[in-house]
């Protein structure tokens, strides 16, 4: 979420502008943007800084949090989270879902090894100076 949000609490990862089929590939006023998913980098960066792309749309990114329906209303930093549970997170959308699963604050949850094409994952890796 702080990747998409990155440091001015944007609605969508590109801003505050409403979802359409030129920023991410969804599902939108009865029809899909592109019907499957979309080669990686298809969408402006967001946020352009962190040099990130497609990070609403396409294929929603499995997270490794366990889901929690309550997540309480403390602010904390990267929390830690359940250490069990029977669903994981998906976060960002996915070209078969409407525009509210693309804001950088939304969750859903779905049992690990599920397999669709509107599941996938973000390859992602710490730099160390």
């Amino acid at each position: 979420e702080y990747a998409a949000r990155y440091d001015d609490e944007r609605i969508y990862p590109w801003g505050g502008e409403s979802p359409d089929c030129s920023r991410a590939n969804l599902h939108m006023d009865g029809y899909d943007c592109v019907g499957w998913t979309s080669p990686v980098g298809s969408y402006p960066d967001a946020p352009a800084s962190l040099g990130l792309s497609d990070m609403a749309g396409n294929v929603f990114d499995w997270c490794n949090d366990w889901w929690v329906c309550d997540l309480g209303t403390a602010a904390v930093t990267d929390p830690v989270g359940a250490t069990t549970g029977d669903s994981r997170v998906l976060r960002g959308g996915s070209h078969g879902d409407l525009d509210h699963h693309l804001r950088c604050a939304a969750r859903m949850n779905m049992i690990p090894g599920i397999g669709l094409s509107r599941y996938g994952f973000r390859v992602a890796r710490t730099v160390t100076p």
